[in-house]
């Protein structure tokens, strides 16, 4: 299992001054407190209120703000043109790839490209 006990060893930092260092163990040690925490949670045997799993309050709100954006949505300038590049993009892949296929198809009609010479053939 988890040691939460565990020391916390980070590597020398030779690029970075004292300040960032400072900054990168506290950010460590912050990290292992929350950790502890979490396995203090996690492992307690007398748990209630949410079932089995522990609750999250940001999690949910994440969760919620997930499954109710389409309620809130207020169209803009900015997801009106979104929408139309991503029209205009469908568009022109269809339009390339018909106009592509069409001279494939042109060539192989009129005998340009001998049937065996082609790219993909039943034989």
């Amino acid at each position: 299992m988890f040691d939460a006990e565990m020391p916390i060893n980070l590597p020398a930092q030779y690029d970075a001054s004292p300040k960032e260092q400072r900054l990168v163990e506290d950010r460590a040690r912050l990290r292992a407190e929350f950790r502890k925490e979490y396995v203090k949670q996690i492992t307690n045997p007398h748990r209630h209120g949410h079932g089995g799993y522990l609750f999250d309050p940001a999690l949910q709100r994440w969760q919620s703000m997930r499954a109710q954006q389409y309620y809130y949505f207020k169209p803009n300038v900015k997801t009106g043109l979104w929408s139309a590049f991503i029209v205009f993009t469908c568009f022109a892949y269809g339009k390339l790839f018909g106009i592509t296929r069409a001279a494939k198809e042109k060539e192989f009609r009129t005998g340009m490209v001998s049937y065996a010479d082609r790219e993909f053939k039943f034989a």
